[in-house]
């Protein structure tokens, strides 16, 4: 079974500067909930392929995904290693005025255990509104709050 999930923001920062942040993978391990390591494995012009180790409710989790970036306003996530049956997700930057711009993150997973479904569904619910939070409190600590 097939979750679905999203969330979205409006902040006072630039498509171009909230794309930028969700870009640095290497850098995630400084600022994202339970994100315990990151790092670029391969990278291109349109495509980055990164790794992340994750802890969640004391269960760590190594992940890998394949990220196509359309600067300044997309990036398609393709999971390629992890816990999961399937997962996609999709970064959306629109523009609102110069320095500001709607953020939204959706993604679509699902787990090859079906008893562990709500327990996984729960938490990564949760997880995508800390992630979106963090990058919002990242945009402050970088480009300074306005």
């Amino acid at each position: 079974m097939s979750h679905a999930i999203t969330r979205t923001v409006l902040v006072p920062y630039s498509a171009q500067e909230m794309y930028d942040l969700v870009c640095d993978v290497a850098r995630y391990r400084e600022f994202l909930p339970g994100c315990i390591s990151s790092e670029v494995v391969a990278s291109g012009e349109t495509e980055l392929i990164g790794r992340m180790t994750i802890t969640r409710m004391g269960v760590t989790q190594h992940m890998v995904s394949r990220n196509r970036m359309q600067a300044p306003s997309r990036i398609d996530i393709e999971y390629v290693e992890g816990p999961f049956e399937h997962l996609v997700a999709h970064w959306l930057f629109e523009p609102l005025q110069e320095k500001a711009c709607k953020v939204t993150f959706s993604m679509e997973f699902s787990v090859q255990q079906r008893f562990l479904q709500f327990a996984v569904n729960a938490a990564v619910q949760q997880g995508a509104n800390e992630t979106v939070d963090a990058f919002h409190k990242r945009a402050g600590q970088i480009y300074g709050k306005r």
